[in-house]
């Protein structure tokens, strides 16, 4: 089941022109949920524990495509203003430091921001734009990744030896790489601006 969903995944991720947009498999944010799904079924659950929000508690790389959903659904759900006054008082005082990170990603090196700061879209260890969420957050979990060379977990250390063991109680599965959905990610955006969460509601 695992392997018959990367492979029809894989195949239509060349056809993706969009991300959060069409709610289709030209949609990259559908076909990782598809993915996510298919790997939370087979896996009997999330291999996160409910409630834990460390991930959430780090910066990363957004990019324009993926802002433009959360920006629009902000507008809908009336939470823009609110978020925006938020973050203006959470992380004026490092605009510099995130312009720098911005500046660094949008040029293609995604290097991780080294201390950490909390995601401004997090209200009470949930998500607050959750149907909008990042791409990166919505495989979270699922996906393997190479990390200077080596094949690693797309997930924290917590979840990434539940996931382990529950896997070795079962059988040898096979996850999805998520290099493969950035690198569509990265040529969509295609030179557009990339930036950490914070700062998009800065500007």
């Amino acid at each position: 089941m695992i392997e018959q969903a990367i492979f029809f995944a894989h195949k239509h991720l060349s056809s993706c022109d969009n991300v959060g947009e069409s709610d289709d498999w030209r949609d990259l944010s559908y076909l990782v949920d598809y993915l996510a799904y298919t790997m939370e079924r087979s896996l009997s659950g999330h291999p996160c524990r409910k409630g834990c929000d460390s991930c959430c508690r780090l910066i990363f790389p957004v990019t324009s495509l993926e802002w433009k959903s959360i920006s629009a659904f902000l507008d809908r759900s009336g939470k823009g203003e609110a978020f925006r006054k938020l973050a203006k008082e959470s992380y004026s005082s490092r605009t510099e430091l995130l312009e720098e990170y911005a500046a660094l990603w949008t040029g293609g090196d995604e290097r991780r921001v080294p201390d950490p700061l909390s995601c401004p879209f997090l209200e009470e260890g949930a998500c607050g734009i959750y149907p909008v969420r990042p791409l990166v957050c919505r495989g979270y979990g699922f996906f393997a990744v190479w990390i200077e060379g080596e094949k690693s977990l797309l997930m924290c250390p917590s979840a990434g030896e539940a996931l382990k063991k529950k896997i070795s109680k079962e059988q040898e599965v096979p996850l999805p790489m998520w290099d493969l959905y950035r690198r569509r990610l990265s040529e969509l955006n295609s030179g557009k601006k990339v930036a950490p969460l914070p700062l998009w509601l800065l500007y």
